[in-house]
């Protein structure tokens, strides 16, 4: 399997499972377990390579503003959700992770895809009967630099800073946690929005006002941290 076949695979999913990205990963493990051992590796080294050259300052500093924070899983999760979005996004957020700015309304999958980490894997333990090989190669080391200031990671990613950057006043990072909360339909991505608040001291009325919205979110788990958070909010006072 070459890198345009690995590719093909990615961007047939996708077009048939449009806003689903956990039924694209089916039916890419679908595609995969129809073909041979050995190129089901191929796509899995693919993947590999893939995600080792996205492993860049640059693009974790993108993805913790667009998911309000991110760890080390997280952005293995972030960078798995970029690869299935396909080659035309990936190389363009390569280029210039910024341009990841015009994934910010389409996207339901709060930028992380961790089944997609997998597929190769679980596609070849069902067709050889055998555990995939391991890399035979070490983990790369980070590439480029970490952002030092707020000044900087602006200038670096200006675009994705001006629409979702939690920095500045107290009311803008209310209304960076706003906009992710609308976004985000897992229990993972509402709980990173909801944590957005907690840098802020004073929470002001618009900030206790979003609290209050979210004790009636459907998720019994995250109607209980609202509430928690706004009596913590209502004691400081």
């Amino acid at each position: 399997m070459n890198t345009a076949q690995f590719w093909n695979i990615i961007e047939t999913a996708r077009q048939k499972s449009p806003k689903n990205s956990e039924r694209q990963v089916k039916l890419i493990r679908k595609t995969l377990e129809s073909l041979p051992a050995k190129e089901i590796l191929s796509f899995d080294r693919i993947y590999d390579r893939l995600r080792f050259r996205a492993y860049s300052w640059d693009l974790w500093e993108a993805a913790k503003i667009l998911k309000g924070g991110c760890s080390d899983d997280g952005f293995e999760d972030f960078r798995a959700w970029l690869i299935s979005r396909g080659r035309k996004v990936y190389d363009a957020a390569m280029r210039n992770p910024d341009s990841l700015v015009r994934q910010v309304e389409d996207s339901r999958d709060d930028y992380e895809l961790a089944s997609m980490l997998y597929v190769g894997m679980h596609a070849y333990e069902a067709v050889s009967g055998q555990p995939i090989p391991m890399l035979d190669s070490d983990y790369p080391k980070l590439k480029g630099t970490r952002c030092s200031s707020e000044s900087k990671l602006r200038k670096r990613l200006p675009r994705l800073h001006k629409l979702l950057g939690a920095t500045g006043s107290a009311e803008d990072i209310v209304a960076s946690a706003k906009r992710s909360l609308a976004r985000a339909t897992t229990w993972v991505g509402k709980m990173t929005a909801l944590s957005v608040l907690d840098s802020i001291e004073i929470l002001p009325p618009s900030g206790m006002a979003v609290l209050q919205e979210v004790t009636r979110d459907e998720d019994e788990s995250i109607r209980d941290v609202a509430k928690f958070k706004l009596r913590q909010r209502r004691v400081r006072k």
